[in-house]
This record gives structure tokens, sequence and C-alpha cells, in this order.
């Protein structure tokens, strides 16, 4: 962000809006990935009783294994995993996961962060109720990580226990990797960031105030698509259509019916 995305130092009431329209919504969504990853953590944490260190020993060393299955393996050059490039080192004829991944000498492993990128998706798991964080320790949200996506990450979480680990190892995990698809992730995380249940219903008992108030804007956006998306404007601007500028806030059945829309 610092290095030119805003370069009239706005990232902190860009974001600050971002939280108060959107919840649980930031800059680092769209690796959704990760957002799964920590669940599976979680519930894998809470089966085992891990405590605060069994639980970052994890975190980090499964984020190295996503890195290295990137930098290993064919897996689609549009999603990057995070620390891919501090990770190719510890990746000669096999990965040094203990090294990589090492709590000790942070600043010579693939994150100089105790908690290395959770510490980007916690607040946002936590609001989103993908994850819980009990005195440290993360266990499951409200929304907890369905089986089939556990499963996802079982081989991964397994080779998260070893300091060593082939690439034939490693590709036996190949399919937690970035950008690989997982039908019952999508479905899950699609319910949990637009807080409706099969395909588009929204229960009022299901939900709290900040999933209902990111349901609604995501309505907004999704009504203004309809009515102004064939513009081709960017979303700001389609979005601006319909509840800035005209009667439509009112007028519009749809969005006269979802109360943020008067803001």
């Amino acid at each position: 962000m610092r290095s030119g995305r805003y370069p009239l130092a706005v990232e902190g009431p860009v974001m600050r809006a971002v939280d108060r329209l959107v919840p649980g919504v930031s800059t680092v969504t769209r690796y959704i990935r990760y957002h799964s990853l920590y669940a599976a953590i979680a519930a894998h944490a809470e089966r085992n009783g891990w405590d605060v260190t069994g639980c970052r020993r994890a975190v980090r060393r499964s984020e190295v294994l996503l890195a290295a299955l990137q930098h290993h393996t064919e897996t689609d050059p549009a999603w990057l995993a995070h620390g891919v490039d501090r990770v190719r080192r510890f990746c000669t004829g096999e990965l040094e996961l203990a090294r990589a991944a090492d709590e000790e000498q942070l600043s010579q492993s693939y994150s100089p962060r105790r908690w290395g990128f959770w510490d980007q998706y916690g607040g946002p798991a936590t609001v989103l109720g993908t994850v819980d964080v009990r005195d440290g320790v993360l266990r499951p949200g409200r929304h907890p990580c369905p089986p089939a996506v556990k499963e996802l990450f079982a081989p991964l979480l397994s080779l998260a226990a070893r300091d060593v680990v082939s690439f034939a190892d490693l590709e036996t995990a190949g399919q937690a990797a970035l950008g690989v698809p997982c039908p019952a992730e999508r479905e899950w995380l699609t319910d949990v960031l637009t807080a409706t249940r099969g395909g588009g219903t929204h229960a009022q008992g299901d939900w709290e105030a900040s999933d209902r108030t990111r349901c609604a804007t995501l309505r907004i956006l999704g009504r203004a698509i309809d009515l102004h998306g064939h513009e081709g404007n960017g979303y700001q601007e389609t979005l601006r259509s319909a509840v800035a500028f005209g009667g439509e806030a009112t007028t519009d059945p749809v969005l006269a019916a979802i109360p943020e829309t008067a803001g």
C-alpha cells in the first residue's frame, strides 16, 4: 500500500470505510485459500488440543508449505503465495521446512513476523466467524471449516509436522495450492461472505450485525451492477450512479427494500 497505491496516505480512511461497509473484507480477501487454511488449522488445533505455541508453529509451517507448492509445482501464476520469494532459498534438493519456518531467527525465516501472514488475516477471519481466537489460541469460529475443506488441507497439515519435506511428498498436498478449485470451499465461503445459506437465502437469525451490514452492501453493489453495469464504468462509478445520483435509492424496489441504501 505504501509503495504507491495510496500516494496521498489515505489508506487509513479508505480501510475504515471498508470496515464499516463490508466488515471482514480486506485487501487480501481475494486470497481466499488462506481463510480456508486458517479455519482448517483452527479445527486441527481444537482436535489436538494445541496451545499458542502449537497453533503458531502450524500457521508458520503451513504458510511455508503453500509458498513451496507455488514455487515447486505448476500453479496458476495469477495467484502468488505469500512469502514465496523468501521460501525459494529453502527449496534446494528438498524443502527445509523447519529452517524456513524457524521462530527463533525470524529475520532469516520466510517471515519476520512471529505469526507470519496470519497477522493480515486474523482480524477479518474473526469478524467473518471462520476462526475464533481464545487467549491467543486458534479455534473454530461461528462458521467452522466444513469436512470437505478440512480434507483439502489434511495432507498439507500432516506434512507440517516434519522438519524436512521431499518434493515428492510436497506434491501430495498439491490440492491445497492457490488457484486449485475446491467446490466445497467456494460454497462455504460464498455463504459466509454474503451472509446467506444455500444459494442466496438470508436468514436473520443466522448472522450477526456485521454480517448483515456486509450482506446489505453486497446486495446494493449487485443491484447497482444490474442497473448500470452495461454502461461500462468501474464498480465505484456504477455504485455511485445507483445510490448517489437520481432517485433510484427510493424508487427502485430492490434498493428501497434495503435499509442500508439510505446510509
